[in-house]
C-alpha cells in the first residue's frame, strides 16, 4: 500500500506521513498522562523499580544504544528529500534538530512511564518489560490504563511500524534515484514517472527489498543490522564533514556543525564503537551488514 502511495506522489506521501504521525504521538500522550497519573499514586513504588538504576551495567546500556539506535535515527531521512523542500538550507537543519528534541523527549516518557508505573506481580518492571519484547508497552498499558489501553497501544504501534514504513521507502528511494542519477546504480532507477514526477521504478526496487528482508529474517536481527548500518553510515557523514570544510572553507550559509572539528571526530569513534559492540547482540546482524557492504562495493567497482 505504501509503495502505491510513495508512487503518487511526495505531496501525499508527507500528507499520510503526518496524519498518522499526529495520530501516533495524541496516542502516546494519552499512555504518557495515564502513567504518570499513576506514578502519583505509586511514588515510593514507582522509585523502587528504577533502583538499580543500570541493572546490566553500563554494558547492557551500550548495547541498547546501538541496538536503539534505528529508533532514533529517522531525522536523517529529512535530508534526503533537500530537492523537493522548498528553503532546505533553512528548513532541513530545522525540521532535523525538531524532530530529534521531540522524538528524545517522547521517548524518555515513554520508558520512565513504563518502568516506573507497572507493578508486576513478580520480578522488576524492566525483567518484566524485557520478558514482553515487543508486546512490552501494551502489557505496561494494561497495568495501568483503562480497558480499551491496551488497543489503543497496539494501534499506536501498528501506527508507528507504518510511519516508519512509508518514510523509509520515501528516502531510501531517494537515496537509490540520487545514486543512480550519479551512475554508481543502474540507469532505470533514476527515471521519472512523466505525470507523477515520482522515482517510481526506485520505490518500486526499494519497496521489494523492505519486503524480501521483513520476510527472510527475525525482526530484531533486522533491528540490529540497521542500526549497525546507520551507525556505519553515519561515521561515514561524520568524515564527509571534515572532508568538506577542508575541501570547500569557503563555504558560507546554511547550518554549521558547532565545535568543530571535536564533533565530527568524537561522533565518529563514537558511532564505530556503538556499531562493533552490536556483535554481542546477535551475530547475524553483521553478517548481513558484511554481506550488504560486500554487494555495494561490487556494483561500485564492477558496475
Amino acid at each position: 500500500i505504501f509503495i502505491f502511495i510513495n508512487m503518487r506522489g511526495t505531496a501525499l506521501t508527507g500528507n499520510v506521513e503526518n496524519v498518522i504521525t499526529m495520530a501516533k504521538i495524541l496516542i502516546l500522550g494519552v499512555f504518557i498522562l495515564s502513567g504518570i497519573k499513576q506514578i502519583f499514586h505509586i511514588p515510593s513504588a514507582a522509585v523502587t523499580n528504577f533502583t538499580p538504576f543500570f541493572p546490566n551495567g553500563t554494558g547492557g546500556v551500550v548495547l541498547a544504544m546501538g541496538l536503539t539506535f534505528i529508533a532514533f535515527e529517522g531525522y536523517d531521512l529529512i535530508a534526503t528529500v533537500a530537492e523537493e523542500i522548498k528553503a532546505p538550507e533553512k528548513t532541513i537543519p530545522k525540521a532535523t534538530l525538531i524532530s530529534l528534541i521531540v522524538t528524545v523527549s517522547i521517548y524518555l516518557l515513554v520508558m520512565l512511564v513504563c518502568i516506573g508505573a507497572i507493578q508486576p506481580e513478580s520480578g522488576k518492571s524492566w525483567e518484566f518489560l524485557g520478558l514482553h519484547q515487543e508486546t512490552a508497552i501494551a502489557k505496561a498499558a494494561e497495568n495501568f490504563m483503562p480497558s480499551f489501553g491496551i488497543a489503543l497501544i497496539i494501534i499506536g504501534g501498528l501506527l508507528s511500524t507504518i510511519s516508519a514504513l512509508n518514510a523509509t521507502i520515501l528516502a531510501s528511494s531517494r537515496v537509490a534515484f540520487s545514486m543512480s542519477r550519479d551512475k554508481m546504480l543502474p540507469s532505470s532507477l533514476s527515471t521519472i514517472h512523466t505525470s507523477r514526477r515520482t522515482p517510481h521504478i526506485a520505490i518500486a526496487v526499494t519497496g521489494g527489498i523492505v519486503l524480501v528482508l521483513a520476510l527472510l529474517f527475525p525482526i530484531h536481527v533486522i533491528g540490529s543490522a540497521a542500526s549497525v548500518m546507520f551507525l556505519l553510515t553515519f561515521s561515514m557523514v561524520n568524515l564527509s564533514l571534515i572532508a568538506l570544510r577542508r575541501k570547500f572553507p569557503e563555504l558560507k550559509g546554511g547550518f554549521r556543525v558547532p565545535f568543530y572539528p571535536a564533533t565530527p571526530v568524537v561522533a565518529i569513534f563514537l558511532n564505530l564503537f556503538l556499531a562493533v559492540y552490536q556483535f554481542n547482540f546477535d551475530p547475524r546482524a553483521w553478517y548481513i551488514t558484511m554481506a550488504w557492504i560486500f554487494v555495494g562495493f561490487f556494483v561500485y567497482f564492477m558496475y
